[in-house]
């Protein structure tokens, strides 16, 4: 039976977030981040002593590094490097104004992973929260996968843009109509128009054990209003757990959460059977909240891919009576939308003769 999955949250770099107890502020508090990862029955600890050594951290299998505010050494940043590239899986979190602001070396740690965290901060003023600029909605995704699923947007406040080389992937982007302000050595924030910048990146080994997210706002999972409790900022911390758990878990535990996935997408089309009582009174087919039958057909095929993925992890006969299973269940939900779709488009051409 496989043993509790290990998170260790370092503070021993006077990390921004907060686990275990209360911040000053709501925004330096994850008491909800927390919750959700011992609800997966995770244990927590808590890192309070440097220098962090390899020894140590092979003892656990999910680092978070939750926006530090002192360097690392370098003896801890090829602790943490070994630490991913024998199998482990890191978290790691900047804030505005990246490396240079906080006083930390992070990039040194994520650039051997093909991320580094950007000297700025991100605005937009088309699609912000609250009217601020400096905290932009972001629904740009490039990388389709278990980490961007059930997701329509998340926000960042106060958050840096990464640099991402070939070997790590880009998951989300801020919108075109973003801009940065970049910080100088002397302190100053210099504005520059440059859009569509990475905000959230990942790295992923050839053996698919190793693995990394990068983000560059805590904010986006904090207690405050604007973290967990705003958008898909719970399901997105939701998907990275998830994902960076994911090569510990049993087939068992793997297929349980497809399942689990596969679930959201029926109450989806129940959801959209119900707009078609909203066709006949003359309402929009389309409101937030709910998903359009190409939608769930894009959903289907990211759990397929998952599914791929997994066959090559279990056993032949798991396999077997679990793709069975899983395919009869997406066979039934694309018969369920292809029906909805029929339905609709009979409605919209019958109407006008009514």
């Amino acid at each position: 039976m496989r043993s509790k999955i290990k998170v260790a949250f370092d503070s021993s770099h006077k990390e921004i977030l907060k686990i275990g107890k209360k911040g000053e502020h709501e925004w330096e508090t994850w008491t909800m981040a927390e919750n959700l990862i011992r609800n997966k029955g995770f244990e927590i600890i808590i890192l309070e002593k440097s220098p962090l050594n390899f020894s140590e951290l092979s003892q656990y299998d999910i680092l978070v590094i939750g926006a530090p505010q002192t360097k690392f050494s370098e003896d801890e940043i090829l602790s943490i490097v070994e630490f991913v590239k024998k199998g482990g899986c890191l978290l790691a979190i900047n804030e505005q104004g990246g490396d240079l602001r906080n006083n930390t070396n992070l990039s040194e740690i994520t650039k051997n992973f093909g991320i580094e965290f950007n000297n700025d901060m991100i605005h937009d003023k088309v699609h912000n929260i609250k009217g601020y600029a400096y905290g932009p909605v972001i629904s740009d995704f490039e990388y389709c996968s278990s980490l961007t699923f059930n997701i329509r947007e998340f926000n960042i406040l106060l958050g840096c843009s990464l640099t991402v080389s070939n070997e790590a992937l880009v998951v989300a982007r801020s919108s075109k109509d973003s801009f940065i302000k970049i910080r100088t050595p002397t302190g100053k924030w210099k504005k520059k128009d440059e859009s569509s910048l990475p905000v959230l990146a990942i790295y992923q080994s050839l053996g698919e054990e190793g693995r990394v997210v990068t983000i560059g706002d805590p904010h986006v999972f904090s207690d405050d209003d604007v973290g967990m409790p705003l958008y898909n900022n719970k399901v997105l911390l939701n998907n990275i757990i998830d994902w960076l758990s994911e090569p510990l878990l049993t087939a068992e535990e793997k297929f349980s959460i497809l399942s689990n996935k596969i679930n959201k997408i029926s109450d989806d089309l129940v959801r959209l059977k119900k707009k078609l009582g909203i066709i006949e009174i003359g309402d929009p087919v389309y409101r937030s909240g709910t998903y359009l039958p190409d939608e769930i057909v894009a959903r289907v095929d990211k759990i397929e891919s998952l599914i791929r993925r997994t066959d090559k992890k279990i056993e032949e006969d798991d396999i077997k009576y679990h793709k069975y299973r899983i395919r009869l269940q997406i066979w039934t939900i694309i018969l369920s939308s292809l029906s909805i779709i029929v339905v609709i488009l009979i409605a919209l051409f019958v109407r006008p003769g009514l």
